[in-house]
């Protein structure tokens, strides 16, 4: 089961949000400035956060004040409920005096039964490996989680990873700035045709005037892609 449900309050410029998603793709539309940037950046918190790294995920985005929706004097905590069909994740985080935050609360949960595992008072995550009774709650959630990886190809200018020559062969995974853009989708459409015109057939769903990818080694670099 994949992520089906996400209440997230109190975050960035999210005051609150309780979204169902699909089991497939999902696709947010909105205006400049209306957080689609932040509730992306929400995962990258997760990211950090299950890796044990929290603390320094605040500390670089700015701190407390930075993540709280109008800061702590309008915003207390942040509250997080993350589902996946009959289980799921939970954790409400508060700034304290040193401009960290701490966990108030992380559990797992379960529809039968409701939270499991709770721990208040700690400022990285409990959940590093299965801890308490929980197993089964806990592989369908934490494991999942710990495999997602945010793509946010928001810098498009003439100096962006993404515009820049890069080696032919930098294409054992798809890298998170997308720099190797032009080398995976070159790998794609010479050795995994159905999934390279499954990701032409996705761009058209948006843009049917597509075509598709000019992609070629450069001429004067066979190491290189353009």
């Amino acid at each position: 089961m994949s992520l089906s449900r996400i209440v997230l309050c109190g975050f960035k410029s999210i005051r609150d949000c309780d979204l169902t998603l699909n089991n497939g793709l999902n696709v947010l539309i909105g205006a400049n400035g209306a957080g689609k940037s932040n509730f992306i950046s929400f995962f990258k918190m997760i990211r950090e956060l299950l890796e044990g790294r929290l603390q320094h995920y605040i500390s670089k985005n700015g701190g407390p004040d930075s993540v709280l929706y109008f800061g702590r004097k309008v915003t207390k905590q942040i509250s997080t409920e993350l589902y996946f069909g009959n289980n799921g994740y939970k954790f409400v985080l508060e700034p304290t005096n040193d401009n960290r935050m701490m966990f108030s609360k992380e559990c797992l949960w379960w529809n039968m039964r409701g939270d499991w595992d709770e721990n208040s008072g700690h400022f990285e995550t409990k959940f590093h490996k299965n801890i308490g009774t929980s197993q089964a709650i806990y592989s369908y959630t934490i494991p999942k989680m710990k495999r997602w990886v945010v793509y946010h190809f928001h810098d498009t200018g003439e100096s962006s990873p993404i515009k820049q020559r890069h080696g032919l062969n930098d294409n054992v995974y798809f890298r998170e700035d997308a720099s190797n853009l032009a080398a995976f989708l070159y790998l794609l459409k010479n050795n995994y045709s159905r999934e390279y015109q499954q990701i032409i057939k996705t761009i058209r769903l948006v843009a049917p005037f597509f075509k598709d990818f000019f992609l070629r080694p450069q001429p004067d670099n066979e190491c290189s892609t353009g």
